[in-house]
C-alpha cells in the first residue's frame, strides 16, 4: 500500500471582510461549512415523489474576545447575532510548506 503524503496549503495574509470591515487581525480561524437539508414530498400516487434540498453556509470563526474596543469583532457579532450578513474570507497569499 502506498503512503500518500499530503501537501497542505497554509493561509498567509488573509482578508476577513464582514460588513465592509476587515476583522482578520482578530481571528485565528475561519471556515465556511455547508449545512444540507433534504426533504421529500410523497404524493398520493406511487410516482409522485418530489425530493428537494437546500444548502445553508455558516462561517465559523475563532477570534479574540475584545469588549474594550468599540469596533471589535466581538461587539459586532453580539450586536448582529441571529442576522444573516454578507461576509468574505479570502487568502491573499497561499503557501505550501
Amino acid at each position: 500500500m502506498a503512503l500518500i503524503t499530503p501537501t497542505p496549503l497554509y493561509y498567509d495574509d488573509v482578508i476577513l471582510t464582514i460588513d465592509g470591515d476587515d476583522y482578520a487581525p482578530a481571528a485565528s480561524k475561519a471556515s465556511l461549512d455547508p449545512s444540507v437539508s433534504l426533504t421529500t414530498f410523497q404524493g398520493l400516487k406511487p410516482d409522485a415523489n418530489f425530493p428537494a434540498s437546500s444548502v445553508d453556509w455558516n462561517l465559523n470563526l475563532s477570534f479574540a474576545q475584545d469588549w474594550n474596543s468599540a469596533e471589535s469583532l466581538s461587539r459586532f457579532l453580539f450586536a448582529n447575532q441571529g442576522s444573516r450578513d454578507c461576509g468574505n474570507a479570502q487568502a491573499k497569499v497561499w503557501q505550501r510548506p
